[in-house]
Parts: structure tokens; sequence; C-alpha cells
């Protein structure tokens, strides 16, 4: 009976130290060359590592924004270009058919836009903007 004993705490021990061994962040655990008894104990497929946040959540990207004059739009493609305040060359943006229908060029805009992974940018939001004219109070006597 000593016997089986002490087999239940050798096995029990030779387990918990092929486990440890196998979570140590240094020891390959897949390579073919390691041997199959480290290979016993999977890693945790939702531990968090330097390449996979611990979240899985994406955070969406935020808005940017451009002022501007609508230069161009092309309701057929979908398209407008802006030409923002203090930029030499006019960005073109992707819209939907509502926002086209409603831009005119000469309009000046605000534009809400989320640049794509493509180099693309495409319009969410488009504000038209007053020109605020610059008018001179005279002070009461």
């Amino acid at each position: 009976m000593k016997r089986i004993g002490w087999l239940w705490i050798v096995a029990a021990v030779v387990i918990v130290g092929l486990g440890a061994s196998s979570c140590q962040k240094n020891a390959p655990t897949s390579s073919p060359t390691s041997s199959p008894t480290s290979r016993l104990f999977l890693n945790n497929a939702y531990a968090a590592t330097p390449d996979k946040p611990a979240t899985g959540k994406k955070t969406p990207p935020a808005l940017l924004t451009a002022k501007g004059e609508v230069t161009a739009v092309d309701v057929k493609k979908l398209t407008f270009t802006l030409k923002e305040e203090g930029k030499e060359v006019p960005t073109v943006f992707s819209c939907s058919a509502k926002i086209a229908k409603s831009l005119t060029v000469g309009k000046k805009v605000e534009v809400s836009y989320k640049k794509l992974p493509k180099g693309t940018y495409r319009a969410i939001f488009v504000k038209e903007v007053q020109e605020t004219t610059s008018q001179e109070t005279t002070p009461k006597k």
C-alpha cells in the first residue's frame, strides 16, 4: 500500500513539473525539437501576448476633420473633392449618395472622415460652414 501512495505522489509532482515547465516564456512549446512530454499541457489560447491584446477588441479609428471648399462633386462615383484651408493639394473623399447629392461646388463645408487602410478617405458627416463676417460695433456713449 505504501508503494501505491508514493506512486501517486511522484506522478502528481511530475505532472505539476511538466505543467510549470511548459508555462515558461523562454521555452518553446511547439517547436519540433521539443520533447513530447513538454507538449502535454497547452498554453492558454486567450492569454495576452505582445502580438495579441488581452481584450480582443479593436478600437475604431478616430474621426478626423477638415474644413474647406468643395471644388468638384461626382454623383455617379460618389466622390467629392475638397480644397482644404492651408493646403495646396485638394483631397478626394468617397461618400454616400445622400451626401453627394447635397453638395454643390463652391460650398464651404466641414467634413468628418476616416482614413481607410488603402490610403483613401471616407466622409462620414458633412456640414455646411457659415462664413462669419466681422462686423465692427461702435461703443455706445
